[in-house]
């Protein structure tokens, strides 16, 4: 387990299965439950750390055979990520040079570079997918009249994949144990900046989450995500 700086700090796994920063000299637990129980579970001890920045926010990125975590200092949240088809991030190393960030591929031993306009890996499929809290109320059944996904619109490129681009969504109603069919909806060819990504009747729950992923490769910029649900008086008297 190795010691990597970010954002003036140290971060490391400890021999607890704990992630630390040290504030100072002392060091602070950022795991989380899930990313200890992770930890615990991992068949592969071999960990590596590594640490680099994209606009407004700086990263640790804990790795193994098993997952890549990454930690948010800025946000000071965690998420996963994994390459495309793999149950880990492809990245071996990133490190800072000529004014690049420059990452390793573990896969083909290939060098690339960090960019913000760029939508593939290493030119493999670069798909976003993110899940929400559960939505309830009371335990009472809502019904999900509506969702909708504000996105930065008509993102679309010029030809070839992405030029009409897609997102797809999914909902579980037994806390992500089963999902729904896809559904997909347009992000907007080139220019088409006032459209709308809207899904209508989405039928009732008690307790949902939603999911949506991208994989066109095209900017993701998620602006705000809303619901309009809502419980009948029927199923409120039913509750009561």
């Amino acid at each position: 387990m190795n010691p990597k700086r970010g954002d003036h700090s140290i971060f490391f796994p400890g021999s607890t299965g704990k992630v630390y920063q040290l504030d100072g000299y002392a060091p602070r637990v950022i795991s989380t439950p899930a990313i200890e129980q992770a930890i615990a579970a991992a068949t592969d001890r071999d960990f590596i750390g590594f640490s680099w920045e994209e606009p407004g926010h700086s990263f640790y990125g804990l790795k193994c055979a098993n997952f890549t975590f990454v930690y948010d200092v800025s946000t000071g949240l965690w998420h996963e990520r994994a390459s495309h088809g793999l149950s880990t991030w492809r990245w071996q190393f990133v490190l800072r040079a000529y004014e690049q960030w420059i990452v390793g591929d573990a896969e083909s031993a290939a060098l690339g570079t960090l960019s913000t306009s760029t939508f593939t890996e290493f030119g493999n499929t670069l798909r976003v997918e993110c899940t929400s809290p559960p939505i309830g109320q009371d335990n009472i059944r809502l019904k999900h009249s509506r969702v909708e996904l504000v996105f930065e619109q008509g993102v679309g490129v010029v030809t070839g994949q992405g030029s009409d681009p897609k997102v797809m969504l999914q909902f579980s109603d037994d806390g992500g144990r089963t999902w729904s069919n896809e559904r997909w909806r347009t992000l907007g060819a080139s220019g088409e900046f006032k459209t709308r990504t809207i899904w209508w009747r989405n039928g009732k729950a008690r307790d949902r989450i939603y999911r949506y992923a991208i994989s066109d490769p095209v900017r993701r910029n998620l602006i705000l995500a809303t619901t309009k649900s809502r419980a009948s008086r029927k199923d409120i008297r039913r509750a009561a």
